[in-house]
């Protein structure tokens, strides 16, 4: 399957030569042979994909592929930026052990 998604990545359509694309969770589906469509089978793919360097996204019924260098050469956040959302403690010293419980704010 990763195999396909990779040439399909290298096919002319939609006005490129190559490139990123969207595929329906139903066109997934169908190239990978199945009936019905497993979180399990997609996060196999997924990971196969990634090996070719390609990344799946799952965005509802839509999965679309990018290649991996595309994201890698997205721009970094300075710390000043980082450093302006974070709350300085005067308490906390930055303890190597220290795990928050919620990174996702």
């Amino acid at each position: 399957m990763a195999e396909i998604i990779e040439e399909i990545y290298e096919e002319k359509f939609g006005g490129k030569k190559r490139g990123r694309f969207q595929l329906s969770r139903s066109q997934f589906r169908r190239l990978g042979g199945r009936k019905k469509l497993h979180d399990a089978f997609i996060d196999e793919v997924a990971d196969e994909c990634l090996e070719l360097g390609y990344i799946l996204i799952i965005i509802e019924d839509i999965i679309a592929v990018i290649e991996e260098n595309v994201v890698l050469n997205y721009r970094s956040v300075p710390k000043s930026i980082i450093n302006s959302y974070i709350e300085e403690d005067d308490d906390d010293d930055e303890d190597e052990n220290y795990k928050p419980e919620d990174d996702d704010d």
